[in-house]
């Protein structure tokens, strides 16, 4: 399995835990959607930031290969 696929699948299991308790939590209607649309936000945001960070890993590792490659030509 792919990390990304994992950390898709735990942050959406996360979301899907914040929203069934936001809406079990007895409040009035307009702050139910208020809070759901705060975590969705919210969820946006982490969403965007592991996906920079695995963007991030892989040019690392993409640069790490083609340094490897290039001493192997060159030795």
């Amino acid at each position: 399995m792919k990390t990304k696929d994992v950390l898709v699948g735990a942050v959406a299991g996360a979301v899907a835990g914040l929203v069934t308790g936001i809406l079990v939590a007895p409040d009035s209607g307009k702050n139910t959607r208020k809070k759901i649309a705060n975590k969705v936000d919210e969820a946006k945001e982490t969403l965007s930031e592991i996906k920079d960070q695995v963007v991030k890993k892989g040019h690392d590792v993409a640069e790490e290969i083609k340094q490897r490659v290039d001493e192997a030509h060159a030795a």
